[in-house]
């Protein structure tokens, strides 16, 4: 697996590479958020999330997103599979992030701003 902005397989990342990746990460959410308060509601409702292959991917961003002070109920996260094997586990982890009790309270949230 690449990471795009770091060029280096994951796997062999060092740990410092690893905590320049987490703040760049960090950073990139927090500008978002940023950019969220100062942007209609309209704007930027969708974020992608690449490569997602398990419901952690989804959840993970779900926490990084609330932690770094971006409404989430105005920025539904889209899972993306990419691979064969994650469109055939895509509906089991579907299944995983709607039956999350904090995923499902995010929902009753999104539903409820959407009306």
């Amino acid at each position: 697996m690449q990471d795009a902005g770091h060029g280096a397989p994951y796997h062999r990342r060092s740990k410092r590479d690893e905590a320049e990746y987490a703040r760049d990460l960090l950073g990139q959410l927090r500008g978002f958020a940023h950019l969220q308060q100062s942007h209609d509601s309209r704007a930027m409702q969708a974020y992608v999330i690449s490569g997602t292959s398990s419901p952690g991917d989804i959840l993970s961003f779900v926490w990084l997103a609330d932690l770094c002070g971006i409404d989430i109920t105005r920025l539904v996260p889209v899972p993306l599979f990419e691979s064969i094997a994650s469109l055939r586990d895509s509906t089991q982890i579907c299944r995983a992030i709607w039956s999350d009790e904090s995923y499902s309270k995010l929902l009753d949230l999104l539903d409820a701003f959407r009306k």
